[in-house]
């Protein structure tokens, strides 16, 4: 990563990441043990990590954002959300 400073390259201009789950149930990609090859280095306190798993309550993906500083969240709200919306419909 040389010299460069967070934010300068190459996330500038995206302070979104998501991490969606296209694993089946039980995979290891459900358990939360993957994560997005993106240099994490280069992330800091301007960014988010959202990350549609919610169990576990923190994946690596998460963790890797929170020890960088950057902003995180899990799927929870979403499921619950989702499920509200569901007795709308």
């Amino acid at each position: 990563m040389g010299d460069l400073e967070p934010l300068n390259y190459p996330f500038k201009s995206i302070p979104l990441f998501l991490r969606g789950n296209t694993g089946g149930f039980f995979s290891t990609y459900q358990k939360g043990e993957t994560f997005p090859a993106i240099p994490y280095g280069y992330l800091c306190n301007k960014h988010l990590l959202f990350d549609l798993v919610y169990n576990p309550e923190i994946t690596v993906f998460l963790e890797k954002g929170n020890k960088v500083g950057a902003a995180t969240k899990n799927g929870h709200e979403m499921l619950l959300n989702q499920a509200l919306k569901s007795w709308q419909i």
